[in-house]
């Protein structure tokens, strides 16, 4: 330590050249995603959910064969994986790039900063103010913006994507053909968070959505008038972590160098964020096949893309013509048969949205959908059982009619 760096202050030793304020950023979002799977898991509201509702996590369990607390825990620990998924790979960019003076680092930092802690403004949408979350963010926000404030020295001159530097272009093909697919990715990813964070301040459900739960959106309200802002929240920072990063996903596939430690930050990544989101809902029962193609789909060229980058970068040339291997079969066999298992799920009857989809459930039975039509295996069965539904309902109309006529 030269005597100048000695007589310091304290402040700027800890905070050096703001890399460690935008570290500790990187960990306090993996300990807020971790806390809140960590939460669902044991299925628990915080206190300030509670006192808003008015009502305890079993309360509302109790209603809808806990359907309503399953689809709002599905939403959370999506969440929180998303988190833990943006630290993972800030962690890697305060790390590595930012270092070396790389200023697509430290733009990453401000483009994704400004998208998410921005998407907390969501709440002017929905109504619901989380006041840990504002608390949080609050308390996080001031850290963040030290540490790109501090780093702005660290830009270096700007350069193209690497896609395009003549590095990228003389690259395997599978590399590049690797790291196309991760771009695509990552668009893809803020793509769908940018339309969830919309979602959650307008419409917040989709038919499959009130599908799984069994009940219309006024049904909700008349449980609890509170009840459609605060899944409303949820969803919209669901939205808003997805949307951030897909964007970082895309600057980083777009600008980085591949090396051993990027290609293990996107396994990371794609752990936490691929596996909360898909794990979740095989935890919950909410297994409709529309509802998760995207979500497997993403997940499937994330991992081609990943594993044919990582493998094109090796000089292993055995281990290049098995992945190539794996990878066409992935395209050849997988995609058609991913779309040909959605066939199931078009339905006769019009879901509550007054399209072609779910069948809602009978006056008898509020809290259930009819499963036998939602899961059947075919497009046929799916039409038998929905002819067989809609039979039973006509002839318990016709009874109830001739009950009241005699």
């Amino acid at each position: 330590m030269t005597p100048d760096r000695r007589e310091a202050g304290l402040f700027d030793q800890v905070i050096d050249d703001g890399r460690p304020a935008l570290l500790l950023t990187a960990a306090a979002l993996a300990a807020s995603g971790a806390f809140a799977i960590f939460l669902s898991m044991r299925r628990e509201f915080l206190p300030h959910d509670v006192s808003y509702l008015g009502m305890a996590a079993h309360e509302i369990c109790a209603l809808a064969d806990c359907r309503i607390v399953r689809f709002m825990f599905h939403d959370r620990v999506a969440f929180g994986g998303s988190l833990i998924s943006i630290a993972v790979l800030y962690a890697w960019i305060a790390a590595v790039p930012l270092r070396h003076r790389e200023t697509w680092a430290w733009w990453t930092f401000v483009a994704s900063g400004i998208l998410g802690f921005g998407s907390f403004l969501a709440y002017l949408g929905y109504g619901y103010l989380d006041s840990w979350h504002a608390a949080a963010t609050l308390a996080l926000l001031p850290v963040f913006i030290i540490g790109v404030v501090r780093t702005s020295r660290l830009r270096g001159s700007a350069r193209s994507g690497w896609l395009l530097s003549a590095e990228g272009h003389a690259a395997r093909p599978l590399t590049r053909a690797g790291r196309w697919g991760l771009v695509g990715t990552g668009a893809g990813t803020l793509a769908a968070g940018l339309v969830i964070l919309f979602l959650g301040t307008t419409d917040v459900f989709v038919a499959e959505d009130l599908a799984f739960m069994g009940l219309t959106r006024e049904s909700l309200a008349s449980v609890n008038p509170r009840l459609v802002p605060l899944i409303a929240h949820d969803r919209a920072g669901f939205g808003g972590g997805l949307a951030t990063t897909g964007l970082v996903l895309v600057l980083c596939a777009w600008y980085a160098r591949p090396a051993r430690g990027f290609h293990q930050a996107l396994f990371l990544a794609g752990t936490a964020g691929f596996g909360s989101a898909i794990g979740i809902h095989f935890v919950e029962g909410y297994t409709n096949p529309v509802h998760l193609a995207p979500a497997f789909a993403g997940a499937l060229l994330f991992a081609v893309s990943a594993v044919c980058e990582a493998a094109g970068h090796r000089s292993d040339s055995r281990l290049n013509r098995v992945v190539t291997l794996f990878g066409t079969v992935i395209i050849l066999f997988g995609v058609p048969a991913a779309a040909a298992a959605q066939t199931a799920t078009v339905r006769a009857d019009a879901n509550i949205n007054g399209r072609p989809g779910w069948v809602f459930p009978t006056d008898d039975h509020p809290w259930i959908v009819d499963w036998q039509i939602c899961h059947a295996p075919t497009r046929r069965q799916a039409l038998r059982a929905a002819s067989s539904s809609a039979h039973l309902r006509s002839t318990k109309d016709s009874g109830t009619a001739s009950s009241g006529a005699s």
